[in-house]
């Protein structure tokens, strides 16, 4: 039981803030990530799936392998912790694949239900569920696919006869007298020239250009929405990891969210990010044929998120 105090409105002050920070956190959470949402043939990801529940919660489903027909299994490690009086259980599987793709690891659904119940026989506790995310993977080939060079053996030296090399010698010396004037030429000509300076595009820039390229292209036309947004996904990933300086082309999406979580921008610019994202991810990976209105949003989401990441010029009057 609760000690008594006093004064009856603090009583109810305490009360009020243990049902407020009650009601902060749910029951269940389910969670499924990777460690690399890129990896190329042969190499190994971490795929983690965790329960996060109250003890008063009885997890029924055990965490199913991920499909073997694609993955590897290399290593299985079962988790079971506690954290902030919170039940955590869960599995992390190390995968490699070796088949070139993209795939996506299906939700997985965990059932619950509240312990208990009384001693008179009342019905159990209504049977839930919940769902993780979808994980998305992209396996590449060692080298996007560039065939590797053969090493050659070495070759014996040649012996050169006598009377040939001094031929070759001769020969060797006229060309050498007849090109050498007409190169020094060349070359004085050549450091006459003004150098033409390099234009250096800012992040924004380099990005729009992209985009701009993208969407002057023929892929949308041509049906090739897949690849349409994956190139818009890899401008934007490109682009937050060059301007915000975090690891953003190697990253899932959910990952890219929760690193923004510690970068200063606004909380709409931060929303931008998330829904265009997420948007070419299921373009990219569950077939989803926006409409021609989708597309311009989206189009028009990600050059405002460049925009909006312009850093604030400083100085009077600039």
């Amino acid at each position: 039981m609760k000690k008594k105090i006093r004064v009856g409105s603090l009583v109810l002050l305490s009360a009020l803030a243990a049902s407020l920070h009650a009601g902060d956190e749910s029951p269940i959470s389910v969670k499924a990530e990777v460690d690399r949402a890129v990896i190329t043939i042969g190499d190994p990801v971490t795929y983690s799936i965790m329960i996060r529940s109250d003890p008063g919660i009885q997890v029924l489903s055990s965490i199913p392998y991920p499909p073997k027909d694609i993955f590897q299994i290399k290593k299985i490690e079962e988790v079971k912790t506690e954290d902030a009086g919170m039940n955590i259980t869960g599995r992390k599987f190390t995968l490699t694949a070796f088949q070139l793709g993209e795939y996506i690891l299906d939700p997985v659904a965990v059932e619950y239900r509240m312990k208990g119940g009384d001693e008179k026989g009342s019905k159990a506790e209504e049977i839930k569920k919940i769902e993780t995310n979808r994980i998305f993977i992209t396996v590449k080939s060692v080298g996007d696919g560039k065939p590797a060079t053969d090493i050659r053996g070495i070759k014996s030296v040649l012996t050169i006869p006598l009377k040939i090399a001094g031929i070759a010698a001769a020969v060797a010396a006229i060309l050498l007298a007849i090109a050498g004037p007409v190169f020094a030429r060349w070359w004085n000509s050549r450091k006459m020239k003004p150098a033409v300076p390099k234009l250096i595009l800012s992040p924004e820039q380099e990005a729009m250009e992209k985009l701009n390229r993208l969407f002057d292209s023929e892929l949308l036309r041509q049906g090739k929405i897949k690849e349409y947004y994956f190139s818009l996904s890899e401008i934007l990933r490109i682009f937050l990891e060059s301007r915000y300086k975090i690891s953003a082309v190697e990253s899932t999406t959910a990952e890219i969210v929760r690193l923004f979580k510690d970068v200063s921008a606004s909380a709409e610019l931060k929303n931008k990010i998330r829904d265009v994202l997420e948007a070419a991810d299921l373009a990219k990976f569950a077939k989803w044929k926006p409409e021609p209105a989708d597309v311009l949003h989206i189009n028009k989401q990600s050059v405002e998120i460049i925009e909006a990441s312009k850093p604030k010029e400083s100085g009077d009057g600039i």
